[in-house]
């Protein structure tokens, strides 16, 4: 829990400086997560404004740093193969599955989309469950 702890507290920072650097308010701002097509890039990030894809982004950005950050290691290949459970449980594509990450008061929700469909709203701890 304690990793869970120090990813959620990484998250808020990434989004409190896209925030900032976009100025815009924190709650406008997601991360767009789609499954990759190569093992060398399992996920790709974009930040989003108010539901809008508007720059794509990497992992350590999105985390709030510009340096290598060693939970990639770990994070990633869990988040990816909870993308593709979740995407085969709601009988998404994979090329049509977008998850969206965002700050919801002290919570990382998730909001999971086939295409521009919602298909699923939780907290992050349901998905990766």
């Amino acid at each position: 829990m304690c990793t869970y702890m120090n990813i959620k507290k990484d998250f808020f920072k990434g989004v409190s400086l896209y925030a900032t650097e976009s100025s815009v308010q924190e709650t406008e701002v997601q991360v767009r997560l789609t499954i990759g097509q190569t093992e060398s890039e399992p996920i790709n990030y974009q930040w989003c404004i108010n539901w809008q894809p508007n720059r794509v982004t990497n992992y350590n950005e999105v985390m709030g740093r510009k340096i290598i950050n060693i939970t990639e290691a770990l994070v990633v290949p869990m988040l990816h193969q909870a993308m593709v459970k979740w995407a085969r449980t709601l009988d998404i594509s994979f090329e049509d599955f977008s998850g969206f990450l965002f700050k919801k008061d002290d919570v990382i929700g998730v909001a999971i989309y086939d295409k521009t469909t919602p298909k699923k709203l939780c907290p992050i701890e349901e998905l990766l469950g």
